[in-house]
C-alpha cells in the first residue's frame, strides 16, 4: 500500500504549561509525521491566554479551551472543530494528547518507535476499528456510564481509528463535563461508577486505601484542594469512560505497549525533555 493510499492522521493536542507548551507541539508534531504523511494539528489552549503566536511549528488550527474538564473538555472543544473543517465527514486515524504527554510520562527513542508504528498501523485503509495506548486494568471489571470494562487506556496519548466517534458530540457526553459536584459520592454517582472503581479512584489520589501506585500529584492531597481532587477525580473516571465506550461500541483494543520485553527496557527511558 503506497503512503498516498493510507488515511490522513488528525492529531488533538491540549497545551496549559507555558513550561511545557514548545516541546509538547513541537514532539507532537514530529511524532505525527514519523506516524507518515502531513498531519493535521489542532492545538486546544485551556490557559487563560491567547498563545497562538507561540506554536513553534505550524498547526491547522487553535481552539481557546475553557478547561471545564481540563483535556475531556478540551478534546470535545477540539473534536467541535474538527467537524467544521470537515475532518469528521471522512476517514482518517485520529491522535489525542495533552502537554505531558512527554514531560510526566516515559518518552525515550523506544516509546516515539513504537508510537509511531501504531501510528502508521492506523492509517491502513482496511484498520479495523480500534483504541489504542498504553493499556492497564484493575483486574476486574468496573462499570461507569451503564457500561463495563476490566481495563483502560492513558490518555496522556492514544489513538482512535478510523473516527469511530464521528457522530458523536465528544469523547465525554458535555452533561458529565458539566457536573458540578460538591462531593466524591456525589461525583461518583453522577458517573454511576462501580464500587471498586470508587475505590480506584480514591487510592489512586492518596486519600484511601493501601500504599500502592499512585498519582504523581497525590503526595499531598490535602494542599491541593478538595476542588482540584474532584476535578482529577472526575478526569480519572472519563478516562476510565473513554475505555468503556469504547468496549460497549465494539472498538478493538491496542495496547502500544503490550511486549513484556519492550516493556522492561522502557523503564530505562527518562520522562521529561525535548527530543
Amino acid at each position: 500500500m503506497t503512503v498516498e493510499s493510507r488515511l490522513p492522521v488528525v492529531g488533538l493536542l491540549v497545551i496549559y504549561y507555558d513550561s511545557y507548551l514548545q516541546a509538547a507541539v513541537r514532539n507532537f508534531s514530529t511524532l505525527l509525521r514519523r506516524g507518515g504523511g502531513e498531519p493535521v494539528i489542532v492545538v486546544i489552549d485551556n490557559s487563560p491566554l491567547d498563545r497562538r503566536q507561540q506554536m513553534p511549528c505550524p498547526v491547522a488550527a487553535y481552539v481557546r479551551g475553557d478547561n471545564r474538564l481540563r483535556e475531556f473538555s478540551a478534546w470535545n472543544q477540539g473534536l467541535a472543530m474538527c467537524r467544521e473543517m470537515g475532518w469528521l465527514d471522512r476517514p482518517a486515524a485520529f491522535v489525542f494528547a495533552n502537554d505531558t504527554f512527554c514531560h510526566h510520562n516515559r518518552y525515550g527513542w523506544l516509546t516515539r518507535q513504537m508510537l509511531s508504528r501504531q501510528i502508521r498501523d492506523a492509517r491502513m485503509q482496511d484498520a479495523a476499528p480500534t483504541l489504542w495506548g498504553e493499556r492497564h486494568g484493575l483486574g476486574v471489571a468496573y462499570s461507569i456510564g451503564g457500561m463495563a470494562a476490566d481495563f483502560w487506556v492513558s490518555t496522556y496519548l492514544f489513538g482512535v481509528h478510523p473516527n469511530h466517534w464521528r457522530d458523536a458530540t465528544g469523547l465525554i457526553p458535555e452533561s458529565l463535563v458539566d457536573c458540578r459536584a460538591q462531593q466524591f459520592d456525589e461525583l461518583f454517582d453522577a458517573w454511576q461508577a462501580s464500587e471498586n472503581l470508587r475505590r480506584h479512584v480514591l487510592s489512586w489520589l492518596g486519600l484511601a486505601g493501601p500504599n500502592m501506585t499512585r498519582w504523581y500529584g497525590a503526595k499531598q492531597p490535602a494542599a491541593a484542594g478538595h476542588a482540584a481532587m474532584l476535578t482529577k477525580a472526575a478526569c480519572i473516571l472519563a478516562e476510565k469512560y473513554v475505555a468503556a465506550r469504547g468496549v460497549g461500541e465494539g472498538l478493538g483494543v491496542e495496547d502500544v505497549f503490550s511486549s513484556p520485553a519492550w516493556r522492561q527496557i522502557r523503564r530505562l527511558e527518562s520522562r521529561p525533555g525535548d527530543t
